[in-house]
């Protein structure tokens, strides 16, 4: 991550949120972004994504974590940002998200495995329903959709490609060389 130049370190920035979000990356994306904030909050900040999704609370806290820092969070699909990755896409600094040409965008609707008596799965569609209520909050403010359109896209898994996603505003660009992202103290 550390490479000598002139005799000074020069950290990269990055982050890499690959595989499947779960406890462990959440607290491993946590840390390092954090760590980079406290380093230099002035430099910019990539999230390099190509994830298939995960768990709807470990990517919660990474989003809150991501939207503390004050420098600017370029986050890039590569791949593919499904699911809760694609939260993690569109978290992004406005105007500092992207995808590759070949990247796949999907979301769909929170989803789970209830179980226990039924006094608990009760309460536990209720919390369902809240965090629902919340993932479409933060698709609306943060794309061009809107909420009646969200429903209509949402009635299955919505795959989108990088053009679509440009168009609805999940994205700002789609790039094809890693240096079209202006980086700022990179």
């Amino acid at each position: 991550m550390a490479e000598e130049k002139n005799g000074n370190k020069d950290k990269k920035r990055a982050i890499y949120l690959t595989g499947n979000i779960d406890e462990e990356k959440s607290e491993a994306f946590i840390k390092n972004i954090l760590r980079l904030e406290i380093e230099d909050p002035i430099k910019d900040i990539v999230v390099i994504i190509d994830s298939y999704g995960g768990l709807v609370d470990s990517m919660w806290s990474m989003q809150d974590a991501m939207q503390m820092v004050t420098c600017k969070v370029h986050t890039l699909a590569i791949g593919k940002a499904m699911s809760c990755g694609q939260l993690m896409l569109i978290g992004g600094t406005k105007g500092c998200r992207y995808a590759t040409p070949n990247s796949r965008i999907m979301m769909h609707e929170i989803s789970s495995w209830a179980h226990g008596s039924i006094s608990d799965i009760q309460n536990y569609a209720a919390e369902l329903e809240r965090l629902d209520k919340q993932f479409r909050e933060f698709i609306v403010s943060r794309s061009k959709i809107t909420a009646t359109q969200l429903d209509k896209m949402l009635k299955s898994d919505c795959y989108m490609s990088p053009e679509d996603a440009l168009k609805t505003g999940m994205i700002d660009r789609i790039i094809t060389k890693f240096a079209d992202i202006k980086l700022k103290g990179w």
